[in-house]
């Protein structure tokens, strides 16, 4: 499963973990950040799309799937939600501080051509007081193709 990997990647990154944040799908856990409950960084995702593409042959394409990754701090703490997307997507391939964009590779026995970072908003969550990076990546993989 392409989010499985994706999640590998993710908690494996170096600036990541020296935040200690933990990792799961959307929403964040309920009491995220409150007394008693689940600790803040959070970091959470889902796929918004995976658009089917055949060729004139019959034989699919790489799929190119959009997921939506969020990296959620306290409501007063903008800063600590940017270094947190900041540590996700790091400097791009070449950079001295890795991430998921640029990244490639074999995870978890799936094949992830590319990973790409395409859109980057901020937003403050009134209602449950928490700040949060979302970014979109396209991910070009083979989903359950290992090869």
């Amino acid at each position: 499963m392409i989010e499985a990997a994706i999640r590998s990647v993710v908690l494996g990154l170096p600036a990541v973990a020296a935040l200690g944040a933990s990792m799961g799908p959307a929403p964040p856990p309920q009491g995220v950040g409150t007394l008693g409950g689940p600790s803040l960084p959070v970091i959470t995702f889902q796929r918004i799309s995976n658009p089917s593409s055949m060729t004139l042959d019959g034989t699919p394409n790489p799929g190119r799937i959009r997921l939506q990754i969020d990296c959620w701090a306290a409501g007063d703490d903008h800063d600590g939600a940017r270094a947190l997307a900041l540590a996700v997507k790091g400097g791009g391939q070449k950079s001295a501080k890795p991430g998921l964009n640029g990244f490639a590779g074999m995870v978890l026995g799936e094949r992830l051509r590319g990973v790409f970072l395409v859109d980057e908003r901020d937003f403050y969550e009134s209602d449950v007081l928490l700040r949060r990076v979302s970014m979109d990546f396209i991910v070009h993989a083979e989903e359950g193709v290992a090869a």
